[in-house]
């Protein structure tokens, strides 16, 4: 019996010493081998924003709430994450399977920077990550697909976003728990609100058939069942009087269309998709078989377009290659698509300039990475010559970004006249960094992206400074706030916010007394040179021209002779005011002229205007 033991843990330590070698030669083979066993994670902080919209701030979030033992959170070290598809309920999966899902998508140690066929990483589950390349535009992540790839150098990390997730091998309870609640990846049937199961069955549950369909396809077709799920479409194909030719456009067709980083893509906008989702079914009342057809075959979509089928010398739909097809239980044509129709660039053109605020921005480092609406704002005004004072105190109050954070505000511009009429274009460095200022242009923010729709009479906004804005629309549909009128409307800046240019200032008495303190010396000045300026006018000749006449007329008695040019130059130079404060008084005119014999290297004196012009030179040295 001892015996036995002895020779079972032996075998037990042989396999554990076997398993032990093919980790560590498997690991050698991880291009990130040396650092899957140092205990870091990613700071995130910096790349999350307030409204978690999207996979990538969902699991941003996620990593960020994560709370692991032993583990540090660091932003100077290089790191890849994989932004699964983030569609189920967070809520329902334990705090183990979430830090193991988590782990599962983090590649330490490296920030790939361009996908490479057959590269080979460890995860932090100590997991391999393999990249490959099916062809030169498709690439997949342990065989899910990649959607998106985009590296933030600065940061030190790069984004690989795939349509499904990684499963962590090790822990088939978090692979059950996320498989369970990602509705995204698993289709549900779609069943219509009153109806039972069987009238659902009787119906022939044809968007259940379609979606079931979808599910088992390998070229992916998931945007579109996507797109299926909230589109009206689903309601009409309910209809079991009517058999339907339905054409499903890839994955990779719809990804044509995707910004690579930043950008517009025109299936963000609700009302385009629909239209562009009802142009790829079509009804029809017979059944239809492509390979029947001789010639072109003409139909019509649920949107009105035309479409072409042609089987010579290829299947194809409006030239568009048909890639597979397949009859449904239900008499549903369903044609899988390389392209999706009726797209084309003009038409995206002009989709983007009406709608600017769907449009996704480049992520700014400069010059405030924190308050990226901001940031955007802050550019697009600085190119603008009519807002050259927001955008100086903007140089000077930089805590204001502080209070921007991130994006989906509404932004109050006003333009220079508004700070000219108060002066605030004069005010000093000091008083635009106080705390008084900052207030006064945070009260010109709202929090929340504002439409001009939204700026009906009598609706009230709180400001980010605190104060309340109030808007007044008259019967020329003209728009005030708080008195300012808006010239223009609904400038976006990309889908982060709002701008609206307005010819006055909000809240301007929180910075009049003490504007009037710093400037007051100033104005008295200016009305005192008015003044003045009244009195000049009503004769351009000095107030002392009597007593100057009365110095030259002396000046010709005692020298026996007519001035020279030099000296009528000089003269001329008295009698004609030449500054508003100043006035030019040769010394040939003063009490000694008669001793100086050469005038024409005279000196000339300057006296303040309010002054008699009278002014004594010391006598020269006898």
């Amino acid at each position: 019996m001892r015996q036995r033991l002895i020779a079972l843990l032996f075998l037990v330590l042989i396999d554990i010493s076997i398993s032990s070698e093919v980790q560590k030669n498997n690991e050698k083979r991880l291009i990130n081998s040396e650092v899957l066993n140092k205990k870091l994670l990613p700071d995130v902080k910096h790349l999350m924003k307030d409204n978690i919209d999207g996979n990538r701030q969902k699991f941003l979030h996620l990593l960020n709430d994560l709370e692991v033992d032993g583990y540090k959170f660091v932003n100077d070290a290089p790191f890849t994450i994989i932004i699964p598809n983030m569609n189920f309920d967070i809520q329902t999966i334990d705090k183990s399977s979430l830090q193991q899902f988590v782990f599962e998508h983090i590649i330490p140690g490296t920030q790939i920077k361009a996908l490479k066929n057959g590269e080979i990483y460890g995860n932090m589950n100590h997991n391999t990550i393999e990249i490959k390349s099916l062809t030169p535009d498709k690439w997949t992540v342990n065989d899910a697909n990649v959607l998106k790839f985009n590296s933030i150098t600065a940061k030190l990390i790069s984004f690989v976003e795939i349509d499904g997730y990684l499963n962590d091998r090790k822990n088939n309870n978090a692979k059950r728990n996320i498989q369970d609640h990602n509705s995204y990846n698993e289709p549900q049937k779609l069943v219509q609100k009153d109806v039972n199961k069987s009238d659902a069955t009787s119906k022939g549950n044809k968007v259940g058939l379609l979606q079931n369909y979808l599910s088992t396809m390998k070229s992916g077709t998931k945007v579109f069942q996507h797109f299926l799920s909230t589109s009206n479409l689903s309601q009409i194909l309910e209809d079991t009087s009517v058999s339907y030719i339905i054409l499903v456009p890839s994955d990779s067709a719809f990804q044509r269309w995707h910004p690579i980083d930043w950008g517009f893509y025109p299936f963000s906008v609700p009302e385009f998709t629909e239209d562009i989702m009802r142009n790829h079914v079509i009804p029809q009342k017979q059944q239809f078989n492509l390979k029947l057809i001789d010639k072109e075959h003409k139909m019509k979509t649920l949107g009105g377009e035309i479409v072409v089928f042609n089987n010579q010398p290829i299947a194809t739909v409006n030239n568009v290659s048909i890639m597979s097809n397949a009859t449904l239980a239900n008499g549903n044509d369903v044609f899988i698509i390389s392209e999706v129709l009726f797209m084309t660039d003009s038409k995206v053109s002009k989709l983007h300039q009406q709608n600017k605020d769907k449009e996704t921005p480049p992520l700014l480092a400069f010059p405030w990475f924190g308050s990226q609406f901001l940031s955007h704002a802050f550019l697009a005004l600085e190119r603008d010559n009519r807002f050259t004072q927001i955008t100086r105190f903007f140089h000077f109050a930089e805590i204001i970004a502080s209070s921007i954070v991130g994006s989906n505000y509404t932004f109050f511009v006003p333009f220079d006249d508004a700070f000219e009429k108060y002066g605030f274009d004069q005010l000093p460095d000091t008083t635009i960094s106080s705390k008084k200022f900052v207030s006064m242009i945070l009260n010109h923010f709202v929090k929340g992206r504002l439409y001009d729709r939204d700026l009906t009479n009598d609706a009230v906004f709180d400001t980010v400074g605190g104060k309340t804005l109030k808007i007044t629309r008259d019967s020329s549909d003209r728009v005030f706030v708080n008195g300012a009128k808006i010239v223009e409307s609904e400038v976006f800046v990309y889908n982060l916010g709002t701008m609206f240019y307005i010819d006055d200032i909000f809240f301007p008495e929180i910075l009049e007394k003490d504007y009037k303190l710093v400037t007051q010396p100033t104005k008295d000045r200016e009305d005192r040179e008015d003044h003045e300026d009244r009195e000049s006018s009503e004769d351009f000749f000095t107030t002392e021209m009597p007593n100057i006449m009365e110095q030259q007329e002396k000046l010709t008695t005692k020298t026996n002779r007519e001035p020279t040019t030099s000296e009528h130059h000089s003269v001329l130079q008295a009698l004609l005011t030449t500054r508003a404060d100043v006035e030019f008084v040769p010394s040939a005119f003063s009490e000694f002229a008669e001793e100086v014999e050469d005038f024409s290297n005279a000196e000339v004196f300057i006296t303040p205007k309010a002054l008699p012009s009278r002014l004594i030179s010391a006598p020269p040295k006898k």
